[in-house]
């Protein structure tokens, strides 16, 4: 819809681990498919919370696509407050740069991802709760 040359989204399995790249358009094996939580941009990330925009120099710490490709803005995507993925948009195909609607409707997604994944969360800890009780019900009266 916006006309974008790229874009890849990754997330965290866990607190702490690298992110991974999960879905991406425009973007080849030889671009990382993984970016360490300590990289410099995932830190700021967590300080600001709010998308960022890239001005488009080579980062040393990860391997992004260049050229027509490369990321002009990150949108975190949140979870209880917490980074737990981010999207990394390229430019548009047409060379204009998004508008702050465009990149406000980008962060709109990104909310209701984060609301999507931790509903998705919620429901996984609720079975295992269920599946753990259940274990300790029946570990109770075998005894």
């Amino acid at each position: 819809m916006l006309g974008l040359n790229s874009a890849a989204l990754f997330l965290a399995p866990a607190t702490g681990a690298p992110f991974e790249r999960t879905a991406a358009r425009g973007w080849s094996k030889t671009e990382s498919e993984s970016i360490d939580a300590e990289d410099p941009l995932i830190v700021q990330l967590r300080a600001e919370l709010t998308p960022i925009v890239l001005d488009g120099r080579p980062r040393a710490e990860t391997i992004l696509p260049g050229g027509a490709k490369t990321p002009s803005l990150v949108v975190p995507l949140l979870m209880r407050g917490l980074v737990f993925g981010f999207v990394l948009y390229g430019s548009r195909s047409n060379g204009m740069p998004l508008t702050p609607d465009e990149q406000v409707l980008l962060e709109a997604v990104a909310r209701s991802a984060g609301a999507a994944y931790d509903h998705i969360d919620a429901d996984r800890s609720h079975a295992r709760i269920a599946e753990l009780e259940a274990q300790v019900r029946a570990l109770s009266v075998s005894h």
